[in-house]
């Protein structure tokens, strides 16, 4: 190795150490890599004539995430529900948000779209239908009493 008369041995190894501990503490310090949070759209549910819960779960990967429904009658949406604000962290989270105000015997689509410093993420487009009217709280009842009353031939009933 051919040395420089003019700089000293030593000087050049401090340079040389202080290059090493320069790149060793960017390394050390610098803020890791950002996932995009992870999401899956879940199925819609408290369908009714005219509102429906969407549904989805969210892992943040490490950063703080927002995250929103698209929804309409479309593949394009149209709309979209209010932001949930989930804390960083790499479990996964259940997102769901009401939406009302829907036009009855419609069928929507939906999907979840979360965000952070690693990027965004959109969920699948998934589906509900609305009834072609609300049930009114007689008919919820009596379809629950209905459903969960025991029903006998009338030659077995022990009420005949």
């Amino acid at each position: 190795m051919k040395t420089n008369p003019a700089v000293p041995p030593t000087r050049t190894l401090s340079l040389l150490a202080a290059t090493v501990l320069a790149v060793t503490l960017h390394l050390v310090l610098a803020p890791a890599a950002r996932a995009q949070p992870s999401v899956t759209t879940l199925a819609a549910s408290g369908i009714t004539g005219t509102n429906a819960t969407l549904n989805a779960t969210v892992n943040p990967n490490g950063a703080a995430t927002t995250a929103y429904f698209q929804y309409g009658l479309t593949t394009n949406y149209g709309s979209f529900t209010a932001t949930n604000s989930l804390a960083a962290g790499n479990a996964t989270l259940s997102v769901s948000n009401l939406i009302g105000g829907l036009t009855p015997a419609t069928t929507y689509h939906f999907r979840i779209v979360a965000s952070n410093s690693g990027g965004s993420s959109n969920g699948s487009d998934m589906t509900f239908s609305l009834s072609d009217r609300a049930m009114t709280a007689f008919e919820a009842t009596e379809m629950l009493r209905w459903t969960t009353t025991p029903r006998f031939p009338p030659s077995q009933n022990p009420l005949w």
